[in-house]
Formats: structure tokens, C-alpha cells, sequence
């Protein structure tokens, strides 16, 4: 699978997704209405380093990665207690260098949860600023 055949797939699948491009990175985010100016975050597709990220050394040829936050208790179920990080570490961060169909495949169900998590993360928002 490549970035493009991942971003069919999303944007086949779920309704309501806002893409939003900067950084080398398209950022889904879950926004069916223009209530929300940017939305409830979803997923990202990245293919290149940023300065405080380089870990996933992306800037080597043909390389990217998705990354999907998992709602707690599936996060914890799959790796345990979520690792210390400062910024993202809210979200139970999921991050998959090239992803195969297979693998896509293997996690789909979790992606479904995180966009359904999200959907209703939107709706809590919208209802809070009415």
C-alpha cells in the first residue's frame, strides 16, 4: 500500500473527513459541519521529518508513516500503559513506518474505533459550544 492507496481508502470509508496539508503531512481530521474550524483529529499520513521529530528517519526514500491515536482502553489492552511524551502522548499514539495492505488490513478495526471516537469527540464539542 502507498500513501495514496491509504488516503482512497479513508476517504472512501469515512464521512466527514477534512484533509488538511502542511508540514509533508495530510492531517484528517473528523469535521462533517463547519461548527468546529478545524475539527476532531483523526490520522495522519506523513512522509517527511520535522524538526522535533526524526525518529522515523522519513526522509529516506519512498518512506512514510501513519499515525492514528487509540482511544485508552484499546491502547492499553494492545501495549499497555501509554509511554511519557509531552506533547502526544494523550492520544495513544499508533505510528506504522510503510504500512502493508495486510497490516492495514490486521488494524482496520481500530482504525474504525478511532473514527468513531473521534465522531463522538466532535459531537461533545459542537454540543459544549452551542
Amino acid at each position: 500500500m502507498d500513501q495514496a492507496g491509504l488516503t482512497r481508502l479513508l476517504v472512501g470509508r469515512f464521512d466527514g473527513l477534512a484533509r488538511q496539508k502542511a508540514y509533508g503531512e495530510d492531517t484528517f481530521f473528523h469535521k462533517p459541519s463547519a461548527n468546529l474550524k478545524r475539527g476532531s483529529y483523526f490520522c495522519t499520513i506523513k512522509s517527511q521529518d520535522c524538526p522535533h521529530h526524526k525518529a522515523s528517519k522519513l526522509s529516506r526514500t519512498d518512506v512514510w508513516r501513519f499515525n492514528f491515536g487509540l482511544p485508552p482502553k484499546r491502547y492499553l489492552e494492545l501495549f499497555g500503559p501509554k509511554p511519557p511524551r509531552p506533547v502526544k502522548g494523550w492520544m495513544g499514539p499508533v505510528r506504522i513506518i510503510n504500512p502493508e495492505r495486510e497490516t492495514i488490513d490486521l488494524i482496520w478495526p481500530d482504525i474504525e474505533r478511532t473514527y468513531e471516537n473521534e465522531r463522538a469527540v466532535f459531537a461533545k464539542r459542537v454540543a459544549k459550544e452551542a
